[in-house]
């Protein structure tokens, strides 16, 4: 399956996990192709694919402003299959997420 993902990032965290991501699904064979939506739009929008992703943080409840702009012009599906991938991170003193131990 050809999988296309967008992402936003700004701390450099979701790219990580989009990055994760599309290891695991190339390793389940796979092709994947990464896009940061603000810089690679236009390639992003115009590759064929199967299947449609996005990465994205969460900013005070909401998607960041980039997320939002992109939504609000995204063109047609076309019968299009679509996944989300929200980050969201809680803030304790608790870690929610740790690497390797």
């Amino acid at each position: 399956m050809r999988i296309n993902i967008g992402y936003y990032t700004s701390t450099g965290n979701t790219l990580w996990l989009a990055s994760k991501a599309k290891e695991m699904m190339e390793q389940q064979g796979h092709a994947v192709k990464l896009y940061e939506i603000i810089n690679d739009r236009s390639a992003f929008e115009q590759d064929e694919c199967d299947l449609t992703g996005f990465f994205y943080p969460v900013w005070g409840s909401n998607p960041p402003d980039p997320m939002v702009k992109f939504r609000e012009n995204m063109p047609e599906g076309n019968e299009k299959k679509y996944f989300l991938s929200v980050i969201a991170v809680r803030c304790t003193e608790i870690p929610v997420f740790s690497g390797k131990k």
